[in-house]
């Protein structure tokens, strides 16, 4: 019996606990009405490495939503589902979509910021929900990329989670891809699992390429004595 108990131990001492952590990855266009194209729709297609340039602790092999955005269907109150790594997970379009940017200027042929949805002169934003897989108390990290295809078409992105709204940042256009994003981050709480993200620009136009959220994994903890 001591033996057996001593072998039964070391087990778990090799096997212990871990945490995965979740990543949700989103990449906006090519876009399409209905059935059918609209706009330049030789975008550059995004990686996983792409996104870690703004957040490194996404896993590597999570799936990215790359959204051929049906406008007939981006109407508020109708969610589009997206697929994570540990996550899965519904969007909103909280104002509808004034359109989508093709193709151009500074970015062209750059990933994520290459196609994007935008607004002019106002504020829009999008709603994350159904974010309950991610455990309270972990810290998520929400990276936003975006910017227009001209000059002064930047974009001012804020994040709104469990009733307290962020900082807002900035993310001017023409920049290199690795500074073309701005990161946010939340800790979850219990029962609250909705994410708003907001862009705007009250002089001109303003993009939004895509988003990413994560947290952590945890390393492996032995079990005590």
């Amino acid at each position: 019996m001591r033996l057996f108990a001593i072998a039964f131990f070391s087990v778990l001492l090799v096997c212990g606990t871990s945490s995965a952590g979740v990543t949700l990855l989103v990449d906006f266009g090519p876009f399409k009405s209905g059935n059918k194209p609209v706009g330049n729709q030789k975008k550059a297609e995004s990686s996983t490495d792409d996104f870690a340039l703004a957040d490194p602790q996404i896993t590597p092999d999570a799936p990215i939503n790359n959204l051929a955005i049906d406008f007939a269907k981006t109407k508020p109150g109708n969610l589009l589902a997206l697929e994570g790594s540990g996550i899965d997970a519904d969007l909103n379009f909280d104002t509808g979509l004034n359109g989508f940017g093709a193709p151009g200027g500074a970015w062209v042929d750059t990933p994520i910021v290459d196609c994007y949805i935008y607004t002019h002169k106002k504020t829009a934003s999008l709603t994350i929900s159904s974010l309950e897989e991610i455990e309270a108390g972990k810290t998520v990290t929400v990276a936003v990329w975006g910017g227009g295809d001209k000059p002064g078409q930047d974009t001012t992105f804020s994040i709104t989670y469990d009733g307290e709204v962020s900082e807002s940042k900035q993310v001017k256009h023409g920049v290199s891809q690795d500074q073309a994003f701005a990161v946010f981050t939340f800790t979850k709480t219990s029962g609250v699992d909705k994410l708003k993200i907001s862009y705007g620009n009250p002089n001109n136009f303003a993009g939004f390429g895509g988003f990413s959220i994560s947290t952590p994994s945890e390393p492996e903890v032995a079990e005590p004595e």
